[in-house]
């Protein structure tokens, strides 16, 4: 199957197993028993991922070789509910702890950020949908702000524009997107706690757990509401 010069193949469950995109780099996906995505990989990368008895997301580790050193990266998973509450960066011992707007919500208010040099706090400034558009420091300054296409995928704008040039560059990793969703770099995925979601066609790679439910198309995002009818006379 293409979908917008992307090619993808399917299991006999209707889970993806492959995509490729235009420039012919390809990634191959493994599930477990219990239809999860377990294994992401490519020539170069392999990332698997492991969940708790809850469908939650605990752990990942990725896998990468480049100029011929193998690198090895571990990020553990703390969740409340079905919001993310913590990741935290094995490798480094950084650790990043997240706010939402209120009891329920999946709007992101600020993420605590604590290091070993110690704590750093930062604010994410949402769209309507809870997308986060920016994010500032505890100064106010922009560490990361970034432009929505229509189906999700984002692309980060340089901050060279909202800081100040006198000023050192400060980096910030800014994984949340709209309604829960959590940004994998290492496939440019979507995390959507029970499925993946890939942003750049607008569909999961996966279909809906609860099956016709859902509604007809098993792997869309959400209804077109250009498709929706008044129902009020």
């Amino acid at each position: 199957m293409v979908i917008r010069s992307w090619q993808y193949r399917h299991d006999s469950y209707g889970n993806v197993i492959s995509r490729e995109n235009p420039n012919q780099v390809k990634q191959t996906y493994q599930y477990d028993g219990d239809n999860r995505l377990v294994i992401a990989q490519t020539s170069d990368m392999k990332a698997q991922y492991h969940y708790d008895a809850l469908g939650r997301r605990i752990h990942k580790v990725v896998e990468s070789r480049a100029h011929g050193t193998l690198k090895r990266h571990e990020t553990h998973f703390v969740w409340q509910g079905l919001r993310l509450l913590q990741e935290q960066d094995i490798n480094t011992g950084k650790c990043q702890t997240y706010c939402y707007e209120e009891h329920g919500s999946y709007t992101p208010l600020a993420v605590i950020v604590k290091q070993p040099a110690g704590y750093r706090y930062y604010w994410h400034h949402c769209d309507i949908n809870s997308a986060p558009l920016d994010v500032t420091n505890a100064q106010g300054n922009t560490v990361w702000s970034g432009k929505y296409e229509r189906f999700g995928f984002v692309r980060s704008s340089p901050l060279s524009f909202y800081s100040d040039p006198e000023r050192e560059m400060e980096s910030f990793e800014q994984n949340l997107r709209y309604a829960g969703q959590y940004f994998d770099n290492e496939t440019g995925l979507h995390f959507n706690t029970f499925r993946f979601y890939d942003p750049q066609i607008g569909r999961f790679i996966m279909p809906d757990p609860i099956g016709l439910l859902g509604g007809m198309n098993l792997y869309a995002y959400a209804p077109n509401p250009l498709g929706f009818h008044a129902t009020c006379r």
